[in-house]
């Protein structure tokens, strides 16, 4: 079975971040109520990736306070491998999200990176196909570089 990850964020506005990434084509899965009904979690997927939004409401110890109150998106990046990172980037920017770094050709993929609601950074990208590197070519035999020169090599009696 391959590699999955799931991440979940803590966000100030959950309605907000659904929209936010529903928006760039993730789908909600379950959004799960919390005390008094009000929506506390939500389950969203991009083409089988997992993200998590939850509101942590925080409660009266002071350890967990200070937690809590960490400033959301400090020291974040979300990465995301797309099939197609134009597609992503064309409803980025339709939505006007705030760009971090624009599309563009890396060593490791077609990617860019944006800002969600709460600061988190988020990186789109296309990696290159495996598989289709171009390998360097094979040395030549000396004698079939001279032979492709146009002078024969010498025949050994």
């Amino acid at each position: 079975m391959p590699a999955s990850t799931s991440v979940f964020l803590n966000v100030r506005d959950i309605g907000k971040s659904i929209e936010f990434y529903c928006a760039l084509g993730f789908r909600v899965d379950a959004e799960h109520p919390g005390e008094g009904g009000k929506l506390a979690y939500a389950d969203l997927s991009y083409q089988g990736a997992e993200l998590g939004l939850g509101s942590i409401a925080s409660n009266d110890d002071r350890e967990y306070r200070s937690w809590v109150s960490t400033p959301l998106g400090a020291g974040v990046i979300l990465t995301f491998s797309v099939p197609d990172v134009e597609e992503v980037h064309a409803r980025a920017g339709a939505m006007r999200a705030t760009i971090e770094a624009p599309l563009g050709d890396r060593s490791y993929g077609r990617a860019f990176n944006l800002n969600d609601p709460d600061g988190y950074v988020v990186c789109f990208i296309t990696e290159p196909k495996r598989g289709r590197a171009r390998k360097p070519a094979k040395a030549a035999h000396p004698k079939a570089r001279r032979a492709r020169k146009g002078t024969q090599p010498r025949r050994r009696r």
